[in-house]
């Protein structure tokens, strides 16, 4: 019997992923994630303090201004293991039937074992659900690998979002295929200023062409090279 056939009908969730005010594309993800799932059923929200220390964050702030945190918990701190147990004993107070986590660089993953493991022990029950942006970093990360497979092993629904984060998690354990979905496309409302005037607001004539580059940037997505 596969794990999602002992998932309940309604089943009361914890979600831990990166949400605002945290910067970035899995922090907005996870925001829409939280939303959709809250109309069906009960999803205790758990949030980072920060992902990072302030000395290895390459930008300004881990912060989006002006922000609010989307009445998420912010509990834990990846790279303290002194909070990952207490982290833990605060997730596990709650009536949870699933465990649903985002991994998506190996340095996040030693928080994300312990904090797991204390669940599982106790609540032997407990289904794990992790959501894999990534599966293989962008860059070198010692150990990313081991790491990776190890938290794969330990979780009864991987969840990819592409062909490659699929053929990626196949070749690390092999005999556990993934539920491979796919990422969506959040619905925006439209500006309400007309073509024309964007451009004009930006000095943009009618016929330049203009590039889009949507995330935080950083030295593999090549933008150096576009320009």
């Amino acid at each position: 019997m596969s794990p999602a056939s002992n998932i309940k009908i309604t089943p009361y969730i914890a979600l831990l992923s990166p949400l605002p005010p945290l910067r970035g594309g899995i922090s907005k993800f996870s925001r829409y994630l939280a939303g959709y799932l809250q109309r069906y059923t009960h999803v205790d929200v758990y949030n980072y303090k920060k992902l990072y220390p302030d000395l290895l964050f390459p930008g300004t702030s881990q912060f989006e201004r002006n922000l609010s945190q989307n009445q998420s918990v912010q509990l834990v701190l990846p790279y303290n293991p002194l909070n990952w147990k207490p982290s833990a004993r605060h997730i596990g107070r709650s009536r949870t039937d699933v465990f649903v986590f985002s991994s998506w660089h190996p340095f996040i993953i030693p928080s994300t074992l312990i904090i797991l493991n204390a669940l599982k022990r106790q609540n032997p029950e407990l289904i794990t659900a992790g959501i894999f942006h990534n599966v293989r970093p962008h860059e070198y990360f010692p150990f990313g690998e081991a790491l990776t497979r190890k938290l794969l092993r330990r979780t009864d629904l991987p969840v990819v979002l592409s062909s490659q984060t699929q053929k990626e998690a196949e070749e690390l354990l092999p005999g556990k295929p993934p539920v491979s979905l796919f990422h969506p496309v959040y619905e925006r409302p439209s500006p309400n200023t007309d073509r024309d005037a964007i451009r004009e607001r930006y000095g943009a004539g009618p016929e330049d062409f203009i590039f889009l580059f949507y995330g935080l940037i950083r030295d593999y997505k090549g933008l150096d090279i576009f320009f």
